[in-house]
């Protein structure tokens, strides 16, 4: 719609991408509102990825409409993809993420963008050499809070090779229209190649949209990324293939859903930086290995842990109830008598001056009476043995 030049401002003296309606739009009334429209829509919103509009107004001389621009070192990703033919995964999924984080921020305030492409967005570097990628040319933005539309009935508005197929049916679009134009960049990016042929013409593209919108024809096709000779992810071919869903309902919400599917295959530490543009390679050994976002068990966690050794617990002390016998009764028995102990009479004494009687081994014991009166013996006889010998008068002299 507008042709930019590189330009200085006169009041700030700031160097400036100066942006003019072309000279055959003066004379459409609708054509000069929209271009001084992007100024109202962009002027609204703050992301580091949408580019910024510094300045609004009519010439007073030329009577022509002009937007001053942020400048931007650097070039449009169309332009890069015309030198490199299609860039790698990792490196086209840190662009698309960008490029969502830009749309987010305009969809935030209502706003669809509905021409989203390669020309549209401009890749530039940070203040530290980190790429930094911006999204362009709201002039055919949709407002979706205004009662009045700047398109009539029949028109179509945006690339036609980058437009989503309800865009053909001219009924009311929503965000997921420009979830789709990320997935034609995304999809260019990585093969080189559109998802339809190259140089069809606008009315064939039309109708071979409008026969997407019929899910019953054959002819309804969108080849996959790995069908193009590229080898990448699976989970690179499902967010491809969500965004490029013919029926609306299946693809994303919004750009920030697409966008955060993106940011999942990425590692952290990941910096893609400006020369990374013309050469990849240091990108390369992150490839192999996309990042995945898992959830930590349960039982790997403090507090997952107490929970586990709860349940433990409590199925052991519920196996040990249900295996223990049922209690019985225990029948007691009365206590029994008590029955005295028969003790054996004690020895009777000895008398220490009676020698003991010794027995012949073989002879067999004698009854009772027999120890009875051979101590009666003995003590007779003790008596005469002890007694001192009868000295007579005789042995005195």
């Amino acid at each position: 719609m507008g042709a930019v030049y590189d330009a200085v401002h006169e009041t700030t003296g700031r160097r400036v991408a100066l942006k003019l309606l072309r000279a055959e739009q003066l004379r459409n009334g609708r054509a000069v509102e929209r271009f001084l429209r992007e100024a109202r829509i962009v002027g609204g919103l703050s992301s580091p990825h949408i580019g910024g509009v510094l300045d609004a107004g009519t010439d007073e001389e030329s009577g022509i409409p002009y937007l001053a621009l942020e400048y931007l070192e650097g070039f449009d990703l169309k332009s890069l993809l015309v030198r490199r033919q299609r860039l790698p995964w990792a490196l086209a999924l840190a662009i698309a993420v960008q490029v969502c984080r830009g749309l987010a921020a305009a969809q935030a305030a209502g706003i669809i963008h509905r021409d989203v492409k390669p020309a549209n967005v401009r890749l530039t570097a940070g203040s530290d050499g980190e790429l930094v990628t911006k999204v362009m040319d709201f002039g055919v933005a949709k407002d979706i809070a205004e009662e009045i539309s700047l398109t009539t009935t029949g028109d179509m508005v945006g690339s036609f090779s980058h437009m989503a197929p309800e865009q053909f049916s001219l009924k009311p679009i929503d965000f997921r229209a420009d979830v789709w134009g990320v997935g034609i960049l995304l999809f260019e990016a990585i093969t080189g190649v559109l998802p339809v042929a190259s140089g069809t013409s606008p009315m064939s593209l039309a109708s071979l949209s409008l026969g997407m919108l019929a899910a019953s024809n054959p002819r309804v096709h969108i080849p996959d990324l790995r069908s193009c000779g590229v080898t990448v992810p699976a989970r690179v071919e499902e967010i491809v293939a969500k965004a490029l869903s013919v029926d609306p309902a299946g693809r994303f919400a919004s750009a920030h859903a697409m966008g955060e599917a993106m940011t999942e295959l990425l590692r952290p530490e990941l910096r893609v930086m400006f020369g990374d543009l013309e050469d990849g390679s240091r990108l390369t050994p992150a490839m192999p290995a996309p990042r995945v976002r898992t959830t930590r068990p349960a039982w790997r966690t403090w507090a997952g842990r107490g929970a586990l050794v709860a349940i433990l617990l409590a199925a052991s002390a519920n196996l040990v109830w249900s295996s223990s016998p049922e209690p019985r009764a225990v029948k007691r028995e009365p206590p029994a008598a008590i029955v005295p102990e028969k003790v054996a009479p004690p020895p009777e004494p000895v008398d220490p001056l009676v020698p003991a009687v010794s027995l012949p081994a073989s002879a067999p014991p004698a009854a009772s009476s027999a120890p009875v009166r051979a101590r009666a013996r003995a003590r007779a006889a003790a008596p005469a043995a002890s007694a001192p010998p009868h000295v007579s008068s005789r042995d005195r002299m």
